[in-house]
């Protein structure tokens, strides 16, 4: 039987990982006896300080921390707090309102603002359709009132 050159590499590479392994094996002898006979050594590592973010829902929506960890292994600390500090600082941005266009008649009226299409009723960056008329629309946020005109 004739072994090719790559079979030959091949069965170098074998004899290299057997060899590591018993290596590893003789040298955490102990270690594999309780694994084996079933007394887990538990591992306990100190979280340093820079994991010891306050985990508000916000982290947790971000990281999704798994508390048994105490940490994402996919996240640095420092990238952790960017995160958190961008989330805190960051508002919602609204977009002034542009009406657009009205529609209007008895039964049913309909006004674009903000490229939406809205009935009365219906809400646009946090302000009530209030009223559509022909030429404006009554909006309404938190018991004030604000008119947009057509032009």
């Amino acid at each position: 039987m004739k072994v090719s050159k790559s079979q030959k590499r091949l069965f170098i590479l074998l004899g290299v990982v057997v060899l590591y392994a018993a290596y590893d094996f003789i040298s955490n002898k102990d270690d594999y006896e309780k694994m084996y006979a079933g007394k887990k050594k538990v591992v306990q590592s100190k979280p340093s300080k820079n994991v010891q973010l306050k985990v508000t829902q916000e982290t947790r929506q971000i990281t999704d921390i798994d508390m048994d960890f105490k940490r994402d292994p996919f996240f640095r600390d420092d990238m952790i707090k960017k995160i958190v500090q961008y989330k805190k600082r960051s508002k919602p941005k609204t977009r002034p309102l542009k009406l657009q266009a009205i529609t209007y008649s008895d039964d049913n009226s309909f006004v674009m603002i903000n490229e939406l299409i809205l009935a009365e009723g219906e809400m646009v960056e946090g302000y009530i359709v209030e009223k559509i008329e022909k030429t404006r629309v009554r909006l309404s946020k938190g018991g004030k009132s604000i008119y947009l005109n057509s032009k």
